[in-house]
């Protein structure tokens, strides 16, 4: 199974993921969330970085 991550990003910074799941299970949480003024973006764990923790 791939991990993905719901990861945040603030003022250019990725910050530590807050959701880990499938990709569809990541896609559901961002869903419910409902918050548009965050910048949220699901990544592969490959892909992940943090650049503030």
């Amino acid at each position: 199974m791939n991990k993905f991550y719901v990861q945040e990003t603030i003022g250019g910074w990725r910050q530590t993921p807050v959701f880990e799941g499938t990709y569809n299970e990541c896609v559901k949480y961002l869903n419910e969330r409902n918050d548009s003024r965050s910048a949220f973006a699901i990544v592969r764990e490959e892909e992940l970085e943090i650049d503030y923790l």
